[in-house]
């Protein structure tokens, strides 16, 4: 175990804001007092560190690594209120840790290793003064006596991290100094860092290396739950005597009354008589800490208290300069269908040369996106009304489609930073034929090229390919594992250094770096190796869209980067919370992959012009009918048998992407299926509204990703159909209003997509 360190922590319940920018780190073997008045935050802080409560904003790490999502054996805790179990004795509460780690199953040890833990158990209890109580029930304890016994539960299953709130409270003073000077013995042999959360603040100077004092620092009397706790106060206790920490005491005293007055106007909290008289010997305890090990902060308190006006929240327009700007990715999300072909500002509905989306990649590029994606699918739908009119008539996102590697290729060879993603299904290509084709057009993009992986999702899709229907969803993923085994395998069959050019030998390839794989798996076999060159990335960049389980599983264990829809902000804050817990458990650094949140933000010069598109697009009949069509093609579920009016009758399911599907239908809400189709703006891009003028959607998405913790935005249309207009309206009044703001790349600094990707 090393250090802990708390990096632009907030904890936020709807409205109410209980921490804000907790920023410090934490040595091993720390004993830490959490001191402040009551309704600071200590006790939520606590139970983030033991992960009963998750951060709304930032993170933790405990030895680098971001701290475990649920409790585990290396943090025990001691709660305020005795926490044991009454159908056990005093000695198998005692035992419980050791029999439970030991025997995973029952529950129970046997032979030597249960006279191992009962002779542990019985001597920790005879060092709380339980010795004479090994066969008592808890009901048959004083409530001191039930604290001791949870103190030394806890403490015999020797977690590197011991947090303890309020865990002295309930003993008389003998026996609280009994325990205080066995907390101390124990604390040093057994090296742990320690949390305390006391509202004695003699206790806390008294046994503590550290005091950390959390208060607010800004209070709106109007609206008092707006602003949350922060680090006020930090004292280092390491070497300070008696003289000294009572100095500090005072200090923190005086400095709580003072920050009180400034904020409220009255000295009303901590008057002096809730301070224990203070002498030199009630202090001697903590005076002999002199040996351990000095703990550090990399942030100081008065940089983390340093705002001089109060406002509701810190923005992305509206912070200090002590905070700067966290960056996050741009993305659009398109396909090679007919542009907009009907609007006022339309291109015409011929781009089938492949030029309108050369001109588009190139204005992406000079707002600096990392990358743009052309999704596909592989049939002419007959999903909605079963038949193919309303999709043909639409153009929608179905047909007419052309392939989109062949445009991928033309865009990289067209651009020079661009990252470029194009969509092939595992349904449809044989894993040799797609790693040879990903590896072609990454050399070909110098780099830039990503796959978008998708398993395909549609019957009429498997029925252009010798099948009946589709496998069964989770047999895909299944598949697709397999299929990602078989890919990587043939990506590496060709070692770094290949090719050598050698004119002495006339040797272009050393053939001792090409390798057969000869790979067998249990839905695939191929003999490898590649036949192209090692490509500039190797493997290609990966992107994926995963919503279920499964899904998310796949993509957290393969992606670089995540397509994601999320239900609003908490939505988006899960999602990526989610994914990046999988990806440490998967052995990956979740900083390496990237959620990219799809949204299709709606500009105007004024707010009013920008709600006035927004209202005239979402009204429009035909416009209902597209985002049906597009939502029944996805999950190949027949909207147009519902009422507009009424909500759905029943939960629905599909093997297609159950994902699009809940988040359409959010079921349980009693909202219409018109309430549906105009909430989600088509059922597949409403992240989160953005509608306003530039500057407004630039501080939203700011927010926004404040909020969720990053990684960015992929930008889209409702119905994916897209004019220039919509392009020139993000491309030069969106970003550059990001930019402005720091929060997106004024240029490129990486030169493959991967490297464009992990810059930030």
């Amino acid at each position: 175990m090393t250090e802990i360190m708390i990096r632009d922590v907030w904890k936020e319940y709807a409205d109410q804001t209980v921490l804000e920018r907790l920023n410090f780190t934490v040595a091993d073997g720390a004993f830490c007092a959490l001191v402040g008045p009551s309704g600071c935050g200590k006790t939520t802080f606590l139970r983030m560190l033991l992960s009963m409560e998750l951060p709304t904003r930032g993170e933790i790490t405990i030895g680098g690594a971001p701290i475990a999502r649920e409790p585990d054996r290396d943090r025990g805790i001691v709660f305020q209120r005795y926490s044991v179990f009454p159908n056990l004795t005093v000695l198998g509460n005692a035992m419980l840790g050791a029999e439970l780690a030991g025997a995973r199953f029952t529950g129970r040890l046997f032979g030597p290793r249960r006279r191992a833990a009962e002779a542990a158990a019985v001597a920790m209890l005879e060092r709380v003064g339980l010795g004479h109580a090994l066969a008592r029930y808890p009901s048959e304890l004083s409530g001191g006596m039930q604290q001791r016994l949870a103190i030394a539960q806890a403490l015999l299953c020797k977690p590197k991290v011991l947090l303890l709130d309020e865990p002295f409270g309930a003993l008389d003073p003998a026996t609280k100094t009994q325990i205080h000077e066995l907390m101390l013995e124990l604390w040093r042999d057994q090296k742990m860092t320690v949390f305390m959360v006391t509202h004695d603040l003699l206790e806390g100077f008294s046994l503590a290396t550290r005091v950390l004092g959390f208060d607010k620092v800004r209070r709106d009397p109007q609206a008092p739950e707006v602003y949350g706790a922060t680090l006020q106060q930090d004292y280092d206790l390491i070497g300070k005597g008696a003289d000294q920490r009572v100095a500090l005491l005072e200090d923190w005293r005086s400095g709580r009354l003072k920050a009180d007055q400034a904020l409220t106007g009255a000295p009303k909290l901590l008057p002096p008589a809730s301070v224990p008289t203070l002498t030199h010997n009630n202090l001697q305890l903590g005076a002999q800490l002199d040996d351990r090990p000095r703990d550090k902060t990399e942030v100081s308190v008065k940089e983390l208290s340093g705002y001089e006006k109060p406002h509701p929240r810190v923005t992305s327009n509206s912070r200090g300069k002590d905070m700067p700007a966290k960056k996050f990715h741009l993305g659009w999300f398109t396909n090679f269908t007919p542009d907009e072909w009907n609007g006022p500002f339309s291109n015409g509905g011929m781009p089938w040369n492949g030029e309108f989306y050369v001109d588009m990649a190139k204005m992406l590029e000079r707002a600096c996106f990392d990358y743009i994606m052309l999704e596909d699918k592989l049939a002419v739908s007959e999903t909605y009304g079963g038949t193919s009119e309303a999709y043909l008539k639409h153009a929608l996102g179905f047909a007419p489609k052309q392939d989109p590697v062949p445009l991928a290729t033309l865009i990289g060879g067209a651009t020079k930073n661009l990252g470029v993603v194009a969509t092939m299904s595992t349904m449809a290509y044989p894993p040799f034929l797609l790693a040879r084709l990903c590896s072609t057009v990454d050399s070909i993009a110098e780099g830039r090229f990503g796959w978008n992986i998708v398993t395909s999702a549609e019957n009429a899709a498997a029925q252009n390919f010798g099948m009946t229907e589709l496998p069964p969803r989770e047999l895909r993923y299944d598949m697709a594992h397999e299929y990602m085994d078989l890919c990587y395998r043939l990506w590496n069959s060709w070692d770094e250094g290949a090719i050598v050019r050698d004119r002495e030998t006339g040797t272009y390839v050393d053939y001792t770096k090409v390798n057969a794989i000869n790979f067998e798996g249990r839905f695939f076999k191929c003999r490898g190796p590649l036949n192209t060159v090692r490509s500039p990335q190797g493997v290609p960049a990966l992107v994926q869209a995963g919503g279920s389980p499964k899904g998310r599983d796949f993509a957290a264990k393969h992606a670089d980067s995540i397509i994601a829809i999320g239900e609003g902000v908490e939505g988006m804050r899960e999602y990526r919370y989610d994914i990046r817990a999988r990806a440490r458990a998967h052995g990956r650094n979740p900083d390496d992959i990237k959620v990219l949140f799809l949204v299709a933000p709606v500009l105007g010069e004024t707010e009013d012009e920008a709600w006035a598109k927004y209202r005239r697009m979402s009204a429009e009949p035909q416009f209902l009918e597209q985002c049906l069509v597009l939502i029944s093609a996805i999950t190949d579920i027949d909207f147009k048998k519902y009422d507009l009016d009424k909500p759905l009758p029943e939960k629905l399911y599909t093997n297609g992407e159950q994902g699009s599907l809940d988040m359409f239908q959010q079921w349980g809400s009693n909202k219409t299926l018109r309430d549906l189709v105009v909430e989600a703006s088509g059922g597949i891009v409403a992240s989160v509204e953005l509608v306003g003028t530039p500057e407004q959607v630039a501080d939203k998405m700011g927010e926004t990703m404040e909020m969720v913790g990053g990684d960015g935005f992929l930008i889209t249309t409702p119905v994916q159909a897209t004019n220039r207009r919509t392009v020139i309206e993000v491309c030069e009044g969106l970003v550059p209003a990001l930019q402005r703001r720091g929060l997106v790349r004024t240029e490129y600094t990486g030169k493959t997509l991967k490297e464009n990707l992990r810059s930030f």
